[in-house]
């Protein structure tokens, strides 16, 4: 059985971070990732709020940050996270079980699927996305749609109107995106705002063709990119003592948990700001309070 004196469920930049600093400190130091490092970073098109970076890809970051922590020691493997054990300090994963002495859930979050649109299933990659960055090229020159009036939702936007020939915002609410986004999309001439408009259904043959609002007006359209909020990844943790009635797990101002040993970071946890910095600032806290007790 694998043995670490810090464990952490999730590469993305809260898990990182914490992984810099606990790794530096010579605690031996073990990450478990499902996907690709860097968690959400692999999907944005462009980070301009990270210090000492004007512009960024987000993947270029993602990459930078797991080198950085590969550097400093820390070991990676990639699987599945299956169930915590926390009376025997044990995480069972899909490749075996590892021991612990501390424990670092950064599993972040997941894009909301909107199952109300008749369809949505039915065209998952085959026109529906929630990947802009990652299959938007495949739509050069094309019509697409973005579901969501939130910062995400707006930012994408940006990205594809770049290369697509329109990019029509179906925002079902109000606009929660900030004034800096909000001016940036209305001087993109090829992106067109849809206030108060749903996506109703969603038609084709192999691929999307079109779909149809709420008020049955059909628009021809090759892609649809929803963008309509997050849900936490925590369905690996039966103890329901450290989750929300959300599924967010919450801390303390040290990041801890209620149950000994084990800490959250990152937008995994139930907080109101979601950006890079404050889950690379939650990574640090959790990491220096485990190096101080450690000693």
């Amino acid at each position: 059985m694998k043995k670490f004196d810090v464990l952490i469920i999730g590469a993305g930049a809260a898990g990182l971070t914490t992984g810099i600093y606990t790794a530096r400190a010579n605690l031996k130091t073990g990450i478990v990732e499902k996907s690709a490092p860097g968690g959400k970073l692999v999907n944005i098109s462009q980070i301009e709020n990270w210090v000492g970076d004007s512009f960024v890809e987000g993947p270029d970051l993602a990459i930078r940050m797991w080198e950085h922590s590969k550097n400093s020691g820390v070991e990676n493997f990639y699987g599945n996270v299956l169930k915590i054990h926390h009376t025997k300090n044990i995480v069972e994963t899909d490749f075996g079980n590892i021991q612990y002495k501390y424990l670092i859930i950064a599993t972040g979050t997941s894009e909301k699927i909107p199952h109300e649109i008749l369809n949505i299933k039915k065209f998952d990659q085959k026109g529906v996305s929630y990947c802009a960055i990652c299959d938007g090229p495949l739509y050069k020159n094309e019509k697409v749609a973005v579901i969501g009036g939130g910062d995400s939702a707006f930012e994408e936007s940006i990205y594809l109107s770049s290369f697509v020939k329109k990019v029509k915002i179906f925002v079902r609410n109000k606009i929660r995106a900030n004034k800096a986004l909000q001016s940036e999309v209305k001087s993109r001439k090829n992106i067109e705002i849809l206030l108060k408009t749903k996506i109703k259904e969603i038609h084709g043959n192999k691929k999307v063709t079109h779909i149809i609002d709420n008020k049955e007006k059909k628009h021809n359209l090759k892609a649809i990119f929803p963008y309509i909020g997050l849900k936490p990844n925590t369905s690996f943790i039966s103890q329901k003592e450290i989750l929300d009635e959300n599924g967010f797990i919450k801390v303390d101002e040290m990041m801890k948990t209620k149950i000994p040993n084990i800490f959250g970071i990152g937008d995994v946890l139930n907080k109101k700001v979601r950006q890079l910095t404050t889950a690379a600032a939650d990574g640090t806290i959790a990491a220096k309070y485990i190096v101080n007790i450690a000693k």
